[in-house]
């Protein structure tokens, strides 16, 4: 088998459902996007999934994320959940999500952004933007997708 099948098979095994556009999207392209439309650099990506920097661009990233019980799987799917949560809490507005994230937040003691980054707090920007902080904190890729209905109606910009 050529690395170009292995890698179409490796694309095809991590579909999911899918976006609000009706197009199916792979977790690899769904976290580009997250990544892209909050203005993440790579660096910032890469420190999120526990990876290299060089281990977030192409095959590399491709080849580790298509695996179901990888730690770097787990990282990008509750980080899709946090860009599908800001989604839907700012109606897809890029300008308002960024902003949200790179605001201090009294309850983080940080940004959204330095606490995912920095310190791994994936589950307490989550809680943020949840109905309910108390929540167990395991999310699906199908509910980092908006198949969860249990949206925050408080304030996502102050996180009430």
């Amino acid at each position: 088998m050529t690395a170009l099948k292995q890698q179409a098979g490796a694309q095809q095994a991590m579909t999911l459902p899918q976006d609000r556009t009706g197009t199916r999207l792979s977790l690899t392209a769904e976290l580009n996007h997250a990544a892209d439309s909050l203005g993440l650099y790579r660096a910032e990506l890469a420190r999120i999934l526990g990876l290299m920097c060089g281990d977030v661009s192409g095959a590399g990233m491709l080849q580790t994320l298509s695996r179901a019980d990888s730690e770097p799987r787990r990282r990008a799917e509750r980080f899709v959940c946090i860009y599908r949560l800001l989604e839907q809490a700012f109606a897809h507005d890029d300008v308002a999500m960024v902003h949200w994230m790179r605001r201090s937040h009294a309850s983080l003691g940080t940004t959204p952004l330095l606490a995912i980054v920095d310190d791994g707090r994936m589950d307490d920007v989550i809680a943020l933007l949840r109905p309910a902080a108390g929540e167990a904190a395991e999310y699906s890729a199908g509910a980092a997708l908006g198949q969860d209905a249990r949206m925050n109606t408080g304030d996502p910009k102050t996180g009430h």
